[in-house]
Parts: structure tokens; sequence; C-alpha cells
């Protein structure tokens, strides 16, 4: 029998605990208030074992090292702003990061999902250029746990 359900997929990063607690509250209360109408999937996107695993890896170090030095996140998140941030991180997405870039949205593609929840800033950018190249019709949903920090 094939399942009709819209495909919900929740993506899971590892670059701080606020984003996988984030996306556990939010699965937990769609899984009890509409886990009958959905087809809820969780996923890592980036654990590939290559370059989208690294660069996952990288921000978990960065997020931490931040956090250790008091101070240094103003100092980024103000250099970031004076860089013009999501024509900035668009950049660097498409360059250094090209290769984990296209690696997340490959799993999307391989996932088909109907509709895309995101709790961090990168797999959003990595949804929408999903949207952008595979599937116009996917929907996306974002809640930011880092909304003083990411636009």
């Amino acid at each position: 029998m094939l399942n009709d359900k819209p495909k919900l997929l929740l993506t899971y990063i590892e670059s701080g605990m606020g984003h996988i607690t984030s996306m556990d509250a939010i699965r937990d209360s769609l899984t009890a208030n509409y886990g009958s109408s959905f087809d809820i999937i969780e996923d890592y996107v980036m654990h590939d074992d290559g370059p989208a695993k690294k660069f996952e890896d990288f921000m978990t170090k960065e997020v931490q090292y931040t956090n250790a030095c008091p101070g240094l996140g103003g100092l980024v998140f103000f250099l970031l702003e004076i860089l013009g941030r999501q024509a900035f991180f668009r950049f660097l997405h498409f360059t250094f990061e090209r290769k984990a870039t296209f690696s997340v949205i490959s799993r999307l593609t391989e996932l088909s999902p109907d509709m895309i929840v995101s709790t961090n800033h990168y797999l959003t950018f990595c949804a929408v250029e999903y949207k952008r190249r595979v599937n116009p019709d996917v929907k996306i949903v974002t809640y930011n746990p880092d909304n003083n920090t990411h636009v």
C-alpha cells in the first residue's frame, strides 16, 4: 500500500545542543498533534562521512570556541554584519563549502520531502537551494534558536 501522507523532514545538525533540543521539541509536538497526518522523517542530513560531516564538525568546534571566549561571538557577528551577512554566507557556502552544500542538497533530493523543518541557518540555506534547484513546491519551515545572531 502506498503512503499518501506528505513527507515532513526534520533536519538535525550537531553545531550546538540548542538546535537538537529545539528539533526534538518540534518533533514531539508534531508527532503528538499531527503524527497521523504526516510521514515524519528525522535525518542528520550532514552525516555523509565526507564534506558535509567535516563542515558540521568544523561548525561544532567553532561554536565551542566562540562560547569559550567571551566577546568573540559579538566580534564575529559584528564582522558578519559589515560583510553583508547573507551575501557573505552565500559566498562561503558556494565556494569554500561547495562540496558540503551540494552533499546536503543531494541528501534532500534522495529524501524527497514535501516539507523541510530546520533549526539551523545552514540547513535552511540548503533547503532554500533545494527548493530553487530541485523542488519548487517544497515548503520550508525554520525555527532558529539563534535568532539574535542569524537573521
